[in-house]
């Protein structure tokens, strides 16, 4: 094949850069413009736009040359300065410029000439921002500069202009050095740094009128040597908004007509900011140094810290800066011609309504975004306003870091006062502030609003222990701790109220509208009646509701009714009730002796009145006295214990033992029976340590599988006194038992007594019983008929063992050699079959002779000249069985009854004379010569009619005369006036014993009436 040259061909040397390495043309190329200049690529190898300069060149690289470029949309070619572009451009173009263009040249304009970087006569626009490889979207800075030449730009004409994203510097002139409009024009210039521009008037722009629009611009270090460093704007009203004017020399702006700058920061500037005349601001605008990355090198972007950043127009429509950079970035756009890349900024939200109730929390949920560019750490801090703005709290993290883009919860926890009324209010202004930038903030509020929170709340509670027949009032407090009026209903239910003799009442019975946090007195009067038992527990629930929101409250009183110390009373009569009964008042006395018992305290005596009482198992644990024997009605009721005319019955019935007793308490003046029970004690059980006192009882017909049918004593040391213990049964000790401890058993008549095995009328296993002036008859067991001693260190003295009876041995007393330290003496053992003594001797002071007793066969064991009187030890038993001293002889008498001899003696007969009218008086001596204390009734009785004597029989005078002792009575006998010379009279005198009127002693006193003389007148 042949190759045939065609048309523009050339062979020549290309002239590259570095030829194998870089193939860049090097001016000179013949391959300059000597492409096809129909037939070529939009772009060159690296992207530089083809042609550059009138036609494309050959190969891969475009020759490019200087600094400045421009293209006119539409076409490819690039140009060298902005004016060749401007003005092939055709009307309404857009004109791109890269790079710096430096220079002015010169315009003919009529006869005037007029030198700039770009002239423009007609409507089109003049953007910056693009690169010789980029004339899409502008990403970088294009300078215009005019280098002392010239303007940088000159507007003229009638069309719609628009200039944007330049620097504008270096420009001279008379008037407006950076930019000119110089004709009544409303061109839009934006994005624009005016920088270091000198003129008269308007350093970096100066207009004659016309209405222009200037947004986003930087006006620089210009210098107007008359006015406006800045601007100067000769008639006419520009639009300036988000506007930087700082450092200008010759004041920030002059005008002719009044202006208002909208969202601008004017600082700095010698002469004047903003204050020039006619010169405004709006609200939005500040006056504060912009902050430029590096001022002095000329780099006018905004640091961090400025306060331009997001501070331009929110209503801003401009989506891009000097530099094509989005706009805005961040909330909102910069004031100024750039919009920073790096910028802090944060969003907190949402705003938040909520309700809530006084002292509880209200969480407000907020998100915390960091929606800078770097990673900022925000400062949280609020503000308060309240409708009562006292005891709000607020809380809340007060400091997040984030990286850009991060987001956090930040919730703030509000709560109200405990006393906020309802519908009471709090907003809380929450600030989130950039530590990198402090005046890039933002805010968000929530509102609390105090719901109604019904409340109510009754105090305080009352614990009272009083006494019987007490009337209290407790008084309550209803609080409204809701935070709202309401109303209450007042009620109450009690344990007893309606009960005989109690009465409960609540006052009020109704709150009506009490305010919030209002309280009201309520009160609880609770009348006990004088019966109310000891123990008992009232409760009184108190409620306060409220109908209309529900809120309810209880509070409880709770009375307990003391033990009080007195007297009580039991009787088997009508009208008698355990029921709500304390015992203390005899007219409404308790139905039973346990219930009695339950209600004493120590130290009271319970009165038990005749009847019989079908109780078991009644437990004495307190240190009381129970007494029977006493009558309901007539002189002396409840006053006088009589247990023989008034006999008081305690009968278990076989169901169990009749008393139980712990401590020391006191049983007397009772007839006790029918106890029955497995172990030991059927009648009376002893168990614990103290010192009981068994007295003047008759324990009767009670039975005890093992110990003690009348009465077991376990290991106390029990007083047994003065007691019948008859008819009893138990294994051991049919009568009395005691397992250790020392019972003091003295003065008891304990007969027909029966124990299967051991000690029919008593049994001793331990300790250190004293059995002392006893009378035991009659008893029956296997081994000790009448007394069994199994050990321990027992004294038997001064006590009658007498016609016991043993099946096996030892019919009187039965001494186990484990008894090694018993002491037997002073007793009268005698008749009792299987032998008298068992393993023990009688002592060298006993004796063994028929008590003589006064009615064996009744049971009556008193004694009748005995030869046990006056044959025992002196002891400290100070009554016999029957409550009478002991000894009433030379030395006490063996057994329970100490015998009372009665005698008197009354001495001497008397002779006397007395005139007629006379009273004699005569001496005698009583004498008692029995050996109890008694009462002699002294009596006198005359023979003779009409003669007195003293004491009269119908008035007789009482003398008291201890035994052998003998006391002086005086008799007077007076004679009649009328009684006849020689007439003798005999009054007899009488002493009786007021304890025995069988027992009485008499005297006789004789007087002779003497002879009286005397004379009478006879008329």
């Amino acid at each position: 094949a042949t190759c045939i040259a065609a048309n523009g061909n050339i062979t020549a040397a290309p002239m590259f850069a570095n030829p194998g390495v870089d193939f860049h043309l090097l001016s000179g190329s013949p391959c300059i413009g000597a492409a096809d200049p129909n037939n070529y690529p939009s772009d060159d190898y690296a992207g530089y736009a083809r042609p550059f300069g009138p036609l494309a060149d050959m190969g891969a690289y475009e020759f490019y040359t200087g600094t400045c470029f421009a293209q006119v949309e539409g076409a490819t070619r690039v140009y060298t300065t902005v004016q060749t572009a401007v003005d092939t451009a055709t009307v309404g173009s857009l004109v791109k410029v890269a790079g710096v263009c430096q220079g002015a040249q010169p315009r003919a304009a009529g006869s005037d000439t007029f030198t700039q970087t770009a002239y423009i006569s007609q409507s089109l626009t003049l953007r910056g921002g693009y690169t010789a490889t980029n004339w899409t979207t502008p990403t970088a800075q294009t300078i215009l500069d005019a280098v002392g030449l010239g303007r940088a730009v000159y507007i003229t004409g009638t069309g719609a202009v628009t200039v944007d994203g330049f620097t504008l510097q270096g420009g001279s002139a008379s008037a407006g050095g950076g930019l000119y409009i110089a004709a009544p024009l409303s061109p839009t210039v934006q994005n624009i740094i005016f920088y270091s521009n000198t003129a008269g008037y308007g350093g970096g722009l100066g207009l004659v009128g016309g209405n222009p629009r200037l947004y986003h611009n930087t006006f620089v270090a210009n210098t107007a040597n008359t006015a406006g460093g800045g601007l100067h704007v000769a008639a006419g009203s520009p639009i300036i908004r988000n506007a930087i004017i700082v450092s200008n020399t010759g004041s920030s702006i002059t005008a002719t007509t009044p202006i208002t700058l909208y969202y601008s920061d004017v600082w700095g500037n010698s002469g004047c900011d903003w204050g020039c005349a006619n010169v405004f601001s709006d609200t939005a605008s500040l006056s504060a140094d912009p902050l430029f990355v590096d001022f002095g090198g000329g780099n006018f972007h905004l640091a961090l810290k400025s306060p331009c950043v997001h501070a331009a127009d929110p209503g801003d429509t401009l989506t891009w800066d000097m530099e094509g950079d989005d706009r805005p970035l961040g909330r909102g756009s910069d004031i100024g011609a750039d919009e920073a890349a790096t910028y802090a900024d944060v969003l907190l939200a949402p705003y938040s309504w909520l309700g809530g109730i006084p002292g509880q929390p209200v969480g407000h949920p907020h998100i915390l975004t960091n929606t800078g560019s770097i990673s900022d750490t925000f400062n949280l801090t609020h503000t308060l306003v309240a409708s009562d703005s006292m005891g709000w709290d607020v809380s809340y993290t007060p400091a997040f870091t984030l990286t850009a883009g991060e987001a956090a919860e930040a919730p703030v926890t509000v709560i109200a006062p405990d006393t906020a009324v309802s519908g009471t209010w709090a907003i809380v202004v929450l600030t989130a502030t950039s530590a990198a930038n402090g005046d890039i903030y933002d805010v968000v509020s929530n509102t609390t609003m105090v719901n109604w929170n019904p409340g109510v709340e009754l105090t305080p509670v009352y614990t009272e222990h009083v006494n019987p027949g007490t009337v209290l009032t407790y008084e309550h407090t209803l609080l409204n701790t809701g935070n709202a009026p309401d109303s209450f209903d007042v009620d109450f239910s009690s344990s007893y109220n309606g009960s005989p003799g109690w009465t409960v009442s609540v006052t009020p019975t109704q709150a009506t509208d009490l305010g919030a946090q209002q309280a009201l007195t309520v009160w609880v009067r609770i009348e006990i009646p004088g019966t109310a038992p000891g123990g008992l527990i009232e409760t009184t629930i108190i409620s306060a509701s409220s109908p209309a929101s529900g809120a309810r409250a209880l509070v409880t009183d709770t009375t307990e009714i003391n033990y009080t110390t007195g007297d009580r009373y039991a009787a088997n009569v009508g009208g008698a009730t355990d029921e709500l009964n304390n015992c203390l008042i005899p007219s409404t006395p308790c139905r039973t002796i346990g219930h009695a018992v339950v209600q004493a305290v120590s130290g009271d005596t319970v009165k038990v009145a005749e009847g019989v009482y079908n109780e078991n198992n009644v437990t004495l644990n307190k240190n009381i006295t129970l007494r029977g024997g006493y009558y309901t009605s007539g002189p002396g009721a409840w006053e006088v214990s009589d247990p023989q005319g008034h006999e008081t019955i305690v009968d278990a019935q076989g169901t169990g033992r009749v008393f139980y007793v712990f401590g020391s308490p006191t049983i007397e003046a009772f007839t006790i029976k029918g106890g029955d029970t497995a172990g030991s004690g059927g009648g009376i059980y002893i168990y614990s340590l103290g010192a009981p006192i068994i007295r003047g009882n008759v324990i009767t017909g009670n039975t005890a599988g093992v110990y003690g049918g009348g009465i077991h004593n376990e290991m106390g040391a029990p007083t047994v006194e003065q007691n019948v213990l008859a008819y009893n049964e138990a294994a051991r000790g049919g009568g009395f038992s005691s397992a250790a401890g020392s019972p003091g058993f003295w003065s008891n008549m304990v007969y027909d007594n029966a124990a299967s095995a051991d000690g029919g009328g008593v049994y001793v296993a331990g300790g250190n019983a004293r059995i002392w002036h006893d009378t035991i008859y009659s008893n029956d067991a296997e081994q000790g008929g009448g007394i069994y001693l199994a050990g321990g260190s027992p004294v038997v003295s001064n006590t009658i063992v007498v016609r016991n009876t043993a099946a096996i041995t030892g019919g009187g007393i039965y001494k186990h050699a484990a008894a090694a330290g018993a002491t037997l003496d002073y007793n009268d053992v005698w008749d009792n079959t299987n032998a008298d003594y068992v393993g023990a001797t009688a002592g060298s002071n006993s004796i063994s002779l028929d008590p003589d007793f006064l009615n064996e066969a009744a049971r009556d064991l008193h004694l009748y000249d005995s030869p046990c009187e006056n044959t025992g030890d002196a002891t400290s038993v100070g009554e016999d069985f029957d409550g009478q001293p002991r000894a009433m002889g030379t030395a006490p008498d063996i057994g329970a009854d100490e015998r009372r001899r009665l005698g008197v003696q009354l001495e001497p007969d008397n002779t006397d004379n007395g005139d007629p009218g006379a009273t004699v008086t005569y001496e005698h001596v009583v004498t008692n010569t029995g050996n109890y204390t008694d009462t002699f009734t002294i009596e006198a009785s005359s023979s003779s009619l009409g003669w007195t004597v003293t004491p009269p029989p119908d008035d007789p005078d009482t003398v008291e005369v201890g035994p052998g002792q003998a006391e002086t009575i005086y008799v007077q006998v007076t004679i009649t006036g009328t009684a006849a010379y020689g007439f003798q009279d005999r009054t007899t005198v009488t002493a009786t014993s007021t304890l025995n009127p069988d027992v009485y002693d008499t005297a006789v006193d004789t007087a002779t009436v003497n002879l009286k003389c005397g004379i009478g007148w006879m008329g």
